[in-house]
């Protein structure tokens, strides 16, 4: 659920991602999209963090699977329940600030970022021969 300030001062608390907008970023209206789309995994543990990576602020990245794209804004972390029972299914999800002025809640294999200086768009077909981590990695 999110938390938001609105311009009358008031403070408003348990909205779904989905009823929050950035009006200044994008159209008055738009179509409303599922959202099941907007937020495909939900956090599965108690303990969620957000957490701020600087080298990620602001990049455009595309929700690619729905062609959706916006700017990546910070990402929410599920550190217990989902990750120590089933670490292979660990999902950081990212807080994307969708174009039309909506947020998308996504995991990290749903994204691909933009990054002229860095990212070869060529290269993101090798994207598909990932796979997932189903060792945990701790130091003694």
């Amino acid at each position: 659920m999110a938390h938001v300030l609105l311009e009358t001062g008031a403070h408003w608390s348990g909205l779904p991602l989905q009823a929050i907008s950035d009006f200044a970023n994008g159209p008055k209206q738009w179509e409303e999209k599922d959202h099941n789309k907007l937020i495909p995994w939900t956090a599965m543990g108690e303990h969620i963090e957000a957490w701020h990576a600087d080298y990620l602020e602001g990049l455009e990245v595309e929700y690619y699977k729905e062609k959706w794209k916006g700017r990546h804004t910070g990402v929410i972390v599920d550190w217990c329940g989902g990750f120590d029972r089933h670490p292979q299914e660990h999902k950081p999800l990212n807080l994307i600030a969708l174009f039309d002025g909506q947020y998308a809640l996504i995991p990290n294999n749903y994204c691909k970022f933009k990054d002229d200086h860095f990212i070869k768009e060529e290269l993101f077909s090798q994207a598909k021969n990932y796979r997932r981590n189903e060792k945990i990695w701790w130091g003694q």
